[in-house]
């Protein structure tokens, strides 16, 4: 994980130039990782990530993708959270920027728990 300010901002034009952007440092500590059964896992290909629509029903709030294209901090890019399955579990808003964006990774916690 990287470390960023929390006062820089960026645009969606800065985004679209790539396909990865590494998390903010700003999270757990490994300890704190294992004692909530999670693995963080860089780089991890968005395509693998499946949606269960009957657990995500509503879909994801326009206003929040758009906010998050026009003024994108990376010091808030967090991991998205999936289970074993690579079923998503939060971070839908995340998720969906990212696609819109044409990333092709992304930064998850894999939670062995569920």
């Amino acid at each position: 994980m990287k470390i960023y300010s929390d006062k820089i901002c960026r645009n969606l034009k800065w985004v679209k130039k790539k396909d990865y952007i590494e998390s903010s440092d700003s999270l757990a500590s490994d300890e704190t990782l294992k004692l909530v059964n999670w693995t963080v896992k860089s780089k991890f290909p968005i395509d693998k990530i499946k949606l269960d629509t009957e657990k995500y029903y509503n879909k994801p709030d326009r206003s929040q993708i758009e906010y998050m294209k026009k003024y994108f901090y990376p010091f808030g890019w967090h991991p998205i959270r999936i289970n074993i399955n690579f079923e998503l579990i939060d971070g839908q808003h995340r998720l969906s920027f990212a696609k819109e964006a044409g990333l092709k990774y992304i930064d998850v916690f894999i939670d062995k728990n569920i």
